[in-house]
């Protein structure tokens, strides 16, 4: 993936930020952004205003969760839960990579996505 610095020269991203960079993108497209992948995006933003009960695994997100990742992405996932919590929504699953296994947590509260990525080999850590 491709980032940019303050000169806006483009930067090639790696490791966790990369893996961070692809989650965060596909959680947040909205299908149709992608005129080549029309069905492409998760759209996390409106899981906040789906009637579903409270702390009940929405089994056709985490299911779409899994199927977008093995169908855009070439990040290999698994343990995918994704349920409404009070006022927010989060998902949890794992990245496995060469490097190890991460563990993902994203929290969509009121618009604002929060995504930790942790490794317990390394105990890297990154937020937002």
């Amino acid at each position: 993936m491709f980032k940019t610095d303050s000169n806006y020269n483009p930067l090639v991203v790696s490791g966790p930020a990369r893996y961070k960079q692809i989650i965060t993108m596909l959680f947040t497209m909205i299908p149709g952004m992608d005129e080549y992948n029309p069905e492409k995006g998760l759209n996390i933003f409106a899981k906040l205003y789906n009637p579903t009960i409270n702390m009940r695994h929405d089994t056709d997100y985490e299911l779409e969760i899994t199927n977008q990742f093995a169908r855009y992405t070439d990040l290999n996932i698994t343990n995918v839960t994704a349920m409404p919590i009070d006022q927010t929504f989060v998902v949890y699953f794992e990245v496995n990579t060469p490097e190890g296994t991460y563990q993902v947590i994203l929290n969509n509260r009121a618009n604002e996505l929060t995504v930790l990525l942790t490794n317990q080999e390394t105990m890297t850590l990154t937020d937002r």
